[in-house]
């Protein structure tokens, strides 16, 4: 039987949208992000649960679509689960403020591909 993957991607799509509005309600750029505490830790967060949501997708659909690098996405949650202190901070804006944006723009894609009317 074939996986439903649209509730899980529905959720990825929440937390992308999630860390835009961190980035927008903060006034978090490149230059403030690296002193912003709270700023670091709410994108990290949400960095985080994309990528176990991520982990739950079938490789059929990773493979079918493969736009994303789904492997390094995964990778890069396994590095917050298993070593926060470790993560380059450059690494995760350069993640929450171009990559997420093509990841929602992809995910947002499949969705409309597959909607079920």
């Amino acid at each position: 039987m074939k996986k439903d993957n649209t509730p899980t991607l529905k959720s990825i799509l929440k937390y992308c949208e999630r860390i835009g509005r961190h980035i927008e309600n903060l006034g978090l750029t490149k230059d403030n992000f690296y002193e912003s505490e709270v700023g670091k830790d709410a994108v990290s967060m949400c960095l985080q649960t994309i990528g176990e949501y991520l982990r739950t997708l079938d490789d059929n659909f990773k493979e079918k679509y493969n736009k994303i690098m789904w492997k390094d996405a995964i990778g890069m949650r396994n590095r917050f689960a298993h070593g926060y202190d470790g993560m380059n901070e450059e690494i995760i804006w350069l993640t929450a403020s171009e990559y997420v944006p093509e990841l929602k723009e992809y995910v947002e894609k499949i969705l409309e591909e597959n909607r079920k009317d």
